[in-house]
C-alpha cells in the first residue's frame, strides 16, 4: 500500500518487483495454471447427469410447508432434462441465439428452473429479473441488453415494464409436447455469454455485468473442490434469482 501511495504513477510489475518474495509465496507458493474444463457449459453438466444419473433427483421444490407437511414437486435429472429440451427447441424457433440474452421474469418454481436450463440449452444466455422490480428499471435493463425474449407467466405479464420491440412470451401457455424432446445439439463454447446480472441502478443507470459458461463451470469446478459432496448430497437454493452466483443452486 506504502508503495502504491508513493508512485501512484507506478506499473503494477514495477510494483510487485519491489515485493519480497515470501509476500507473494505465503498462499500458494507453487501456483499451477488451472486445466480447461471438460465441460463447456452448465447445460452440458445437466446433459451428462441426465446419462449417468438419469433417476437422481435434479430438483425438490417444496410450494407449501404446514402441519409437518409439505407439498413438493420433484424431478429427476432425466425428466428436467426433457422438459428443458423441449421448451429449448421452443425458443430456438423465436429466434433465440448465442451471445444473446431472453429475459426471464418468474416467481421460484421448477419452471423457473426449466426455463432457465432451456435458455442455456439452446445456446443463448439468461437475463433475470424479480416481480419486485420497478418497471421503469426493468425497461432500462431489458433495453440496454438488447433482449428481445421475455419468458414470464400470466399472473406477471402485468408486471413485466418491456421495451415496445421486446416478444413476451407465457411460459404456461406453450404447448412444448409440440416439440422434440431430445437434446437441441447447439454449439456451446466456454467463451459464449451465459447470463448477465445488473446492478442497482443507484448512482445512475443499472450496469450490466456478463457472465461467460467457463465463467461458471471453473467456479463450480473450485466450489466442488472447497465443498465435496456426494451423490446424497442436498443444496438449498435460497437466493434471489438475480443475485449473481445463484446458478450455483441449480
Amino acid at each position: 500500500m506504502s508503495g502504491i501511495i508513493s508512485r501512484p504513477a507506478g506499473s503494477l510489475s514495477s510494483l510487485l518487483d519491489s515485493l519480497n518474495e515470501d509476500v507473494l509465496a505465503i498462499e500458494n507458493p507453487y501456483p499451477t495454471p488451472a486445466t480447461d474444463p471438460k465441460t463447456a457449459s452448465l447445460a452440458e453438466l445437466v446433459e451428462l447427469s441426465s446419462v449417468m444419473r438419469p433417476g437422481a433427483i435434479a430438483l425438490d421444490f417444496t410450494r407449501n410447508i404446514s402441519n409437518g407437511t409439505s407439498d413438493s414437486m420433484r424431478l429427476t435429472y432425466a425428466e428436467l432434462n426433457t422438459h428443458a429440451n423441449k421448451l429449448a427447441h421452443h425458443l430456438i424457433s423465436l429466434g433465440a441465439v448465442a451471445d444473446e440474452l431472453v429475459c426471464v421474469f418468474m416467481e421460484k418454481s421448477p419452471e423457473m428452473y426449466i426455463t432457465i436450463l432451456a435458455i442455456l440449452k439452446a445456446g443463448a444466455g439468461y437475463l433475470p429479473l424479480t416481480p419486485e422490480t420497478p418497471k421503469e428499471r426493468m425497461r432500462q435493463i431489458l433495453e440496454n441488453a438488447r433482449v428481445k425474449i421475455c419468458l414470464t407467466t400470466g399472473d406477471l405479464e402485468d408486471k413485466l415494464g418491456i421495451p415496445g420491440d421486446s416478444q413476451v412470451v407465457r411460459v404456461d401457455d406453450i404447448d412444448v409436447d409440440e416439440y422434440a424432446d431430445n437434446n437441441p445439439g447447439m454449439v456451446r463454447s466456454g467463451d459464449a455469454l451465459a447470463y448477465a446480472v445488473f446492478t442497482s441502478g443507484s448512482t445512475g443507470a443499472p450496469k450490466g455485468v456478463l457472465i461467460t459458461n467457463a465463467n461458471i463451470v471453473d467456479n463450480l469446478l473450485v466450489l466442488k473442490g472447497l465443498y465435496p459432496t456426494n451423490e446424497r448430497s442436498r443444496l438449498l437454493q435460497f437466493c434471489s434469482i438475480g443475485f449473481d452466483g445463484a446458478f450455483v443452486g441449480f
